[in-house]
C-alpha cells in the first residue's frame, strides 16, 4: 500500500509562505512523482498497488485556520473551514485520481 502521499509536500510549500496559487502549481510534480513510485513499486513486483486517492479538508483543520486565520467571512464555508485550502486539497485529489486512472 502506498500512504497518503503529497500531503507534506503541500503542508511544507504553505508553511514556508507559499501562495496558495503557488502551491497549486506544484500539484502536476507531486502527482508525477506518485506515479513514477507507484511504477517503481509495480517494476519491482508488486502485483497490487493501492494508492489511497485523496487529501484531507486541509483548511477544516486547526493548525491551518490558526496559521490563515482571515477577517474575512467570505474565505469561510459554512463549516468554517478555510474555502481556498480546501479548494487546494481537492484540486490535488483531482488529479491524483486522474493519475490512478492512467496508471490503471
Amino acid at each position: 500500500m502506498v500512504e497518503e502521499i503529497g500531503g507534506n509536500d503541500i503542508n511544507y510549500a504553505l508553511f514556508q509562505g507559499k501562495s496558495i496559487k503557488e502551491v497549486k502549481s506544484l500539484v502536476p510534480s507531486i502527482v508525477q512523482a506518485i506515479k513514477n513510485a507507484v511504477r517503481t513499486v509495480i517494476s519491482d513486483g508488486a502485483v497490487r498497488v493501492v494508492v489511497p486517492p485523496g487529501n484531507f479538508p486541509i483548511g477544516c483543520f486547526p493548525i491551518y485556520q490558526t496559521r490563515f486565520k482571515t477577517s474575512k467571512s467570505t474565505a469561510y464555508d459554512e463549516h468554517k473551514c478555510l474555502k481556498d485550502l480546501n479548494k487546494l486539497s481537492k484540486f490535488l485529489n483531482e488529479q491524483l485520481r486522474q493519475a490512478i486512472r492512467e496508471l490503471k
